[in-house]
């Protein structure tokens, strides 16, 4: 097997819209909890919109964006349903983009050490991992936990860095948004965004962002000489 030499020793993936399409499964969670409110379901498109800095903010933007104001229990009690909602059916319609799986499989024979940061729930993101992509061996799988910063803080990747031995100038940040950007940036991480995601490759480039990889052969690009 030929097998490249990679430029960096570590990476670190966002999750959706980056390794997994889970959009229709959270637009579905976002629809059940709407009704609930009165509120006219959205489509996934929109949805894409509202993702990216927690399901909290996903709920909050969703109503917002609909004008329908509630109490903070209201809100309260519909998150809930949302979180009932979304662990009750984690992957229904999420999958994995084309040639990931391969990449990840590349990467694994080049010995790169892997990690996923997302922030979504810590349980649903290791529901979502084992399901879709449980034969990789992930050395780092961390969503939201109590006390931890959401991304764009580098804490958590910091932490990646330190549990893996790798500098953080070794390490490239995969994402699809301007938060995974951030992330990169603020840890000083190498960064690549893909253009597949939940963000428009062309919003990424117009904020200043890139490089955005189009093709997974665009990406494999970043992580191999």
């Amino acid at each position: 097997m030929n097998i490249r030499t990679p430029k960096v020793k570590a990476i670190l993936f966002d999750l959706d819209g980056t390794l997994i399409n889970t959009i229709g499964d959270i637009t579905a969670a976002v629809n059940g909890t709407l009704a609930l409110a009165d509120v006219k379901p959205i489509d996934e498109k929109t949805c894409m919109r509202y993702v990216g800095n927690g399901l909290k903010n996903t709920l909050r933007q969703a109503l917002a964006d609909a004008n329908k104001s509630v109490s903070q229990d209201d809100f309260d009690r519909l998150l809930t349903t949302f979180f009932d909602l979304y662990r009750s059916k984690p992957v229904v319609v999420s999958h994995v983009y084309p040639g990931i799986e391969t990449l990840l499989q590349k990467c694994v024979d080049s010995n790169l050490k892997l990690g996923i940061l997302s922030n979504k729930e810590n349980t649903l993101v290791n529901t979502i991992v084992q399901r879709l992509l449980g034969t990789f061996d992930f050395e780092f799988v961390r969503g939201v936990l109590e006390g931890k910063p959401l991304k764009p803080d580098p804490e958590c990747v910091y932490e990646f860095a330190t549990l893996t031995h790798v500098d953080a100038s070794q390490i490239l940040f995969v994402g699809d948004s301007e938060v995974d950007a951030k992330t990169a940036l603020a840890a000083t991480t190498r960064l690549a965004l893909v253009g597949w995601g939940f963000k428009e490759a062309q919003e990424l480039l117009q904020a200043g962002y890139g490089p955005v990889c189009n093709t997974i052969e665009e990406l494999e690009a970043e992580v191999f000489e």
